[in-house]
């Protein structure tokens, strides 16, 4: 049987009349190409599994077949022009974003080569959390009436000015304490010093108190409008704030925010809360059956300085990805809006060219900009630092039924019909178990070791995919099944 060719391109094109030499690794497999010469050439290509290296001729092009993801991509020599795809891509961006053979929008990864931890925690109803929660909540309220009481006391712009400065060190600061905080928390999550459900704890706590400071810089921007001219470190309060808020947004996401819920206990799952453990099904005076507090799976992965989180809920798919290590890359800067759109137009072609809206947050001074790209799977949001070109954070949310998938890849044992439907590594991931016949079969299943999840009446779950290869193992009518999944969609 021929196997199936990699779905996944990689094109180098040298523009001038001096030879290009390139180097490239993936997480997958490379095959030659068709313009690759392996044999005949001068200085003949190489291709060994992981990695592909050599030369192009002078205005020649080399391309080749890969699985997976980039890894690492070096040129040198001559003008070129590098393609993934079709799509070009900026060589020193690797690996910023890998571009799903799929029809959605790509999205930023850490690196295998770099990954530290891969893990299938939950987040589950935590009540010390929940008051250490509350607790951050009351306090940054407390904060805000604060600064509201010092600037009624106060009719001097002089002394108004003195505490809009005031104001915004406490903020700068707290900033610094979060951003230390997760990287010491990072640490300590992949040295075994923290277990995972506390990883996850301490996460949605820096995401809370970083929208508590966030509202903190807006409380700032409302009270300085009494004090025409008042300025933070030579930049108007507003500039400051949007320039924070920017800073702020990526100690938060849109996955934290759903661990908080379930730490708060309002995460519910009705297939898996349809019998809790050793208690009989509760059922509400109007005889619908009453929701328990169920813990919220969540895919995990870091590395040394970065931590990506994904996970489902109630037919949305959240995805939130920081990189602190790019914030101290080198490359090309982008001086003024066009460059920047560009930029992301570049690392996102399929977001960009279906965007329904989009918009751009962060000023001239700002290290940062901020675009949100509304598209008709969902909305991506991407932190670009500005002197480099490089991503440093991302948000994804994406609708489920609307998500393109690869070709489902079935297993059928004694009547048991497991189907596996994927999108991109670390994306959504449709299960499914039904009879031979299409009848839906309520059963169990783990990817990769993870928790069980119930397939319920209706047979079909949705989970994120976890990086690389995979085995899916279900269990129904005392039977087991098994997929594998290879390393991308096919």
């Amino acid at each position: 049987m021929q196997a199936e060719e990699p779905p996944n391109t990689l094109t180098i094109v040298g523009t001038g009349d001096e030879r290009v030499y390139y180097n490239a690794t993936t997480n997958g497999r490379f095959e030659a190409g068709s313009a690759a010469d392996l044999v005949d050439a001068e200085q003949p290509d190489t291709v060994s599994n992981t990695s592909a290296a050599g030369s192009t001729a002078e205005s020649g092009v080399d391309d080749f077949n890969f699985t997976g993801q980039l890894t690492d991509l070096r040129v040198r020599g001559g003008p070129v022009r590098v393609y993934v795809n079709g799509n070009r891509i900026d060589p020193a961006a690797v690996p910023d974003t890998t571009v799903s053979p799929l029809n959605t929008t790509a999205v930023l990864t850490i690196p295998a080569g770099e990954r530290q931890q891969e893990a299938h925690p939950q987040a589950g109803l935590d009540v010390s959390a929940s008051l250490a929660l509350e607790n951050d909540r009351l306090g940054g309220r407390y904060q805000r009436l604060l600064l509201d009481e010092r600037f009624n006391d106060i009719e001097s712009p002089a002394l108004r000015q003195t505490t809009v400065g005031a104001a915004a060190g406490v903020i700068e600061r707290g900033i610094e304490r979060l951003s230390t905080r997760q990287q010491s928390s990072i640490a300590a999550y992949n040295n075994g010093s923290l277990t995972a459900h506390e990883f996850l704890r301490d996460l949605a706590v820096i995401d809370e108190r970083a929208g508590q400071l966030s509202l903190a810089t807006d409380r700032v921007v409302a009270r300085s409008q009494s004090t025409p001219g008042a300025t933070v470190g030579g930049q108007s309060v507003s500039s400051w704030a949007q320039d924070r808020d920017l800073k702020l947004a990526t100690l938060q996401g849109p996955v934290r925010d759903q661990i908080q819920e379930a730490l708060n206990g309002n995460h519910t799952d009705p297939v898996a809360s349809a019998t809790p453990s050793g208690a009989s099904r509760a059922v509400a005076e109007s005889g619908e059956q009453r929701q328990y507090p169920t813990p919220l799976p969540v895919y995990v992965e870091t590395s040394n300085r970065g931590v990506m989180l994904a996970t489902v809920v109630d037919g949305e798919y959240y995805r939130e990805l920081s990189l602190s290590r790019q914030r101290n890359a080198t490359g090309d800067g982008l001086s003024d809006v066009d460059a920047i759109f560009n930029r992301v137009a570049e690392l996102y072609p399929w977001a960009s060219a279906h965007s329904r809206t989009t918009g751009l947050t962060g000023s001239r001074q700002s290290e940062l900009s901020g675009i949100t790209i509304g598209h008709s799977h969902g909305e991506l949001t991407t932190f670009v630092n500005l002197s480099t070109g490089r991503v440093v954070a991302e948000h994804q949310r994406k609708t489920l039924g609307s998500v393109p998938t690869a070709e489902p890849v079935n297993t059928t044992k004694a009547g048991v019909r497991l189907s596996v439907e994927r999108t991109q590594p670390t994306g959504p991931l449709h299960l499914s178990l039904a009879t031979p016949d299409g009848e839906p079969i309520d059963g169990t299943v783990h990817v990769d070791g993870g928790p069980a999840i119930r397939t319920g009446t209706d047979g079909e779950r949705w989970t994120v995919a976890p990086d690389g290869r995979a085995t899916v193992v279900a269990r129904a009518n005392n039977e087991t099944v098994r997929v594998r999944l290879p390393p991308q969609p096919s």
